[in-house]
């Protein structure tokens, strides 16, 4: 997506979890698919909650957004997320 790579756990109903509270519940964003493939190589982690908290990068925050409009119609709630 947007030249970066995504992996997500997506559920069939949304959750308190997931993300904007929907069903997104695990993500990681690479910078390719390359970089997939070692551990810990991510610049993003969300599982179950944001790992090293909520990115303030705005081309990262775009694919999250995009992945939420997509799979739960609605929009991040940034300072919701950031209270977590």
């Amino acid at each position: 997506m947007d030249g970066y790579y995504v992996m997500a756990q997506i559920f069939d109903t949304p959750s308190h979890y997931g993300i904007a509270e929907g069903r997104i519940s695990r993500l990681n964003i690479y910078k390719n698919r390359e970089a997939s493939k070692k551990f810990l190589n991510y610049l993003i982690n969300y599982d179950r909650k944001w790992d090293e908290g909520v990115t303030q990068d705005a081309t990262i925050r775009g694919i999250i957004e995009k992945l939420v409009q997509h799979y739960d119609q609605k929009r991040v709630d940034w300072e919701f997320e950031e209270k977590r």
